[in-house]
């Protein structure tokens, strides 16, 4: 399953891109800077994964969510 997520602000700078999935990374003067963090460590746990989604020529930023689908025989 794939779940993308944009929006049309600013985007993200490319001086960000390569610390945005690390602990206390932020560009704003609030926030501790790990929501995206723990995102990713909740997408890995369940077999997922969270990433950027590159668009140069478009505005704004781009992230999808891919998580494995449950089999029938999953245990809860």
């Amino acid at each position: 399953m794939q779940l993308r997520v944009q929006d049309n602000g600013p985007g993200i700078a490319p001086e960000v891109r390569d610390r945005l999935f690390t602990p206390f990374a932020t560009t704003r003067s609030q926030g501790l800077g790990l929501g995206l963090t723990l995102s990713e460590s909740l997408a890995e746990s369940l077999g997922g994964h969270l990433r950027l989604i590159e668009r140069p020529a478009l505005r704004g930023a781009c992230f999808e969510l891919t998580l494995p689908l449950p089999t029938e025989h999953a245990q809860p």
